[in-house]
């Protein structure tokens, strides 16, 4: 059930042809980071937007706690969580560096273990027909999958 993503491309699911250059990819996560981010941070985690939760991971060098607002969803006795980055993203990374994390998550806080990457077939069975078109729809091809650690 687990993906190994040596084979960015392939094990993405993406055509080469798709992937994002460099110079894009880095614009596209500037503008994340910088609006869209701090747009949803105010309202993820909150009882009231169960669609959005915020990741509290520790940096893998600098130690440092990071927040970072993500789309979680249900799966499993855990959460999961669309991989839209691929494993290019730094929670991604830090996560599994870290073997664990922490989120707000529907007005409360969990620790959450055990992250495996697990392809987007899987998790899909589960969602609504609406969701499952738009992760469709956003090339989502793999989620972050975490168990409850409480």
């Amino acid at each position: 059930m687990s993906v190994e993503l040596r084979d960015r491309p392939a094990a993405l699911g993406v055509a080469p042809s798709r992937i994002l250059t460099s110079r894009a990819a880095r614009a596209i996560t500037r503008f994340v980071a910088a609006i869209v981010n701090p747009a949803i941070s105010f309202l993820a985690g909150r009882r009231f937007t169960p669609l959005f939760g915020v990741l509290v991971h520790q940096g893998r060098r600098s130690r440092r706690e990071y927040r970072t607002p993500v789309v979680m969803l249900p799966y499993g006795g855990g959460l999961v969580i669309p991989m839209t980055f691929g494993d290019h993203a730094n929670w991604y990374r830090n996560i599994v560096a870290a073997g664990a994390c922490r989120v707000r998550w529907r007005g409360s806080e969990r620790r959450l273990k055990s992250p495996v990457v697990i392809e987007a077939t899987h998790v899909s069975r589960g969602l609504s027909p609406v969701l499952r078109l738009m992760l469709a729809g956003a090339g989502i091809g793999h989620f972050l999958s975490l168990q409850l650690a409480d």
